[in-house]
């Protein structure tokens, strides 16, 4: 959590939009994910602002597009919906997410699958080896 608020804060997107990066927002917001259940991908989310982002970009700004599939993917980790969450995370619509952004990220699955882990444990006495498997995604694992 200190790394991603002072990391935003550092980078002061709120009052300089010429040091926006969407690149970076993305990274912060993707590892952000791997925290749950605690509040960095809020805090993160409340660091930005509603201001529109700068137009003069060299590429097209990819948070748009990107930002509410990674709000559905922090929901569904706080509701423990994980089969949900690999499929979606897995699915053909977030290719680029998986191909520009959680591969920068080391160790991003297994980072999720810890937030898993944590989860089950707080909620279980017993879990079968097969139900742990859908919620690691560990029969479809790439």
């Amino acid at each position: 959590l200190r790394y991603i608020t002072e990391h935003v804060r550092r980078s002061s997107y709120q009052f300089n939009q010429d040091l926006y990066n969407p690149d970076v927002i993305i990274n912060i917001l993707v590892k952000a994910l791997t925290s749950v259940p605690f509040p960095d991908f809020n805090l993160s989310i409340a660091l930005l602002d509603d201001r529109a982002p700068p137009t003069n970009l060299d590429e097209p700004d990819p948070l748009p597009a990107l930002l509410p599939h990674l709000t559905t993917l922090h929901s569904l980790l706080q509701q423990c919906r994980f089969p949900t969450f690999w499929a979606l995370y897995r699915s053909e619509e977030l290719e680029s997410l998986r191909d520009n952004y959680t591969v920068e990220v080391v160790g991003f699955e297994d980072a999720i699958r810890e937030v898993v882990v944590r989860s089950v444990k707080a909620a279980f006495q017993r879990i079968g080896k097969q139900r742990l498997g859908t919620y690691l995604s560990l029969s479809g694992k790439h």
